[in-house]
């Protein structure tokens, strides 16, 4: 149950919904292949043919896609081209703003905390959820350095700010949720910060 959420009860995927897809093949005795970045799919005969961004094509069984469905239809490119319905409901995913901001590190850094991911409810009202890229893909234990933090932050909030103007406001909300990540001895400030905008994320 989401933190706060008292009118619906409902099960949620601390490290993106795409794991649970994930989770579930991995349970079964066929050969999975995750983390591709799709170009094209063709879908005309017995397989599916998928290319990916480096121009590599392969045959598939099934192909799952776990990525939200603007993406769908912006990034991927299908042959036979998507079902005119399909191709509607895709189109009618309403969109909303939120500011996300992006924290890169030139090496191991300290975020103080044991889990890859999670709501943020209990340290800053402004911000809705925070994950380590690296850990939430690969898992705490990876011996991957931990060099990306993401901060996602309420709907709406400071929408009449350009990026610029909201910057420092957020990295405030996140200099009291993680102080150790801002001022810790053992780590140093960002090499950069990055602020992006989804002016249309996935609802």
């Amino acid at each position: 149950m989401k933190p706060g959420s008292e009118k619906m009860q409902h099960f949620k995927a601390i490290n993106g919904t795409n794991t649970i897809a994930k989770t579930l093949w991995e349970e079964t005795n066929a050969e999975v292949i995750k983390l591709q970045k799709l170009k094209s799919l063709d879908y005309s005969q017995d397989q599916v043919v998928a290319e990916n961004e480096q121009g590599e094509k392969e045959n598939f069984d099934l192909v799952v896609l776990t990525i939200p469905p603007p993406q769908i239809t912006r990034d991927i490119s299908f042959t036979p081209p998507i079902e005119k319905k399909v191709q509607e409901t895709i189109d009618q995913v309403k969109f909303s703003a939120r500011f996300a901001l992006v924290y890169f590190f030139g090496g191991d850094y300290d975020i103080d905390s044991r889990v890859a991911a999670s709501y943020a409810a209990n340290r800053d009202d402004a911000i809705v959820y925070w994950n380590i890229d690296e850990a939430k893909r690969f898992g705490m234990d990876t011996e991957k350095n931990f060099r990306t933090t993401m901060f996602h932050f309420k709907k709406e909030l400071y929408k009449d700010l350009t990026p610029a103007e909201a910057l420092p406001k957020l990295q405030e909300h996140v200099a009291k949720s993680f102080p150790k990540l801002i001022s810790g001895v053992a780590i140093k400030v960002p090499k950069y910060t990055n602020l992006v905008k989804f002016l249309e994320p996935y609802q």
